[in-house]
């Protein structure tokens, strides 16, 4: 009996699948205690400093200027994309 050849895309198919299998067996980290700013396993540490660069403390230069007085309008204005905003008041609308 003979086999067909097996075409190129068959044969990507059985290459993906084997690399894919590959991947279930690399261990990964939970992302449950890792999913804020701070991994609570490790407290808190202060990145190291390539020399000349300095933690930023004030105003970011790269942001637009708030108000003397901002109000939640001027937060939402300057400081989220327009896609944020639709985000974070379809979430507020939703959790009613």
């Amino acid at each position: 009996m003979q086999t067909q050849a097996k075409t190129p895309s068959e044969i990507a198919d059985e290459l993906e699948d084997e690399m894919m299998k590959t991947l279930d067996l690399i261990p990964s980290r939970s992302p449950l205690y890792t999913m804020g700013e701070i991994d609570p396993r490790v407290g808190v540490t202060r990145p190291q400093l390539k020399p000349g660069q300095h933690m930023l403390q004030g105003a970011d230069p790269r942001l637009p200027k708030m108000p003397e007085k901002p109000t939640i309008l001027d937060f939402f204005r300057l400081r989220f994309r327009q896609g944020g905003v639709q985000h974070l008041l379809q979430s507020a609308n939703l959790a009613r």
